[in-house]
């Protein structure tokens, strides 16, 4: 439902944010210890949250990202890595 909802049109950006704010926190209520933001729209809608929920909201493209970042350092630092090239 709240994926659905960041992609219909709205009057304002505020609702958007209003309906993924409530089902991050109900999620993090039914024990969720984190909220993965799996979808590009939503980080942008959540990007006022601040707090505890901020610390549970995970963005997917941002950890992909930095998960490359460090698979590319550890790569560059392995001597077969500096052979390969």
């Amino acid at each position: 439902m709240w994926v659905q909802a960041s992609k219909r049109p709205f009057a304002d950006e505020t609702q958007a944010t209003e309906i993924l704010s409530a089902q991050a926190e109900a999620l993090v209520a039914a024990g969720c210890d984190e909220v993965v933001m799996a979808c590009t729209e939503i980080p942008v809608a959540l990007a006022g949250v601040e707090g505890e929920m901020r610390t549970k909201l995970v963005d997917a493209t941002e950890a992909l990202a930095r998960a490359c970042v460090r698979a590319c350092k550890a790569e560059a630092l392995t001597p077969s890595a500096a052979l390969a090239a």
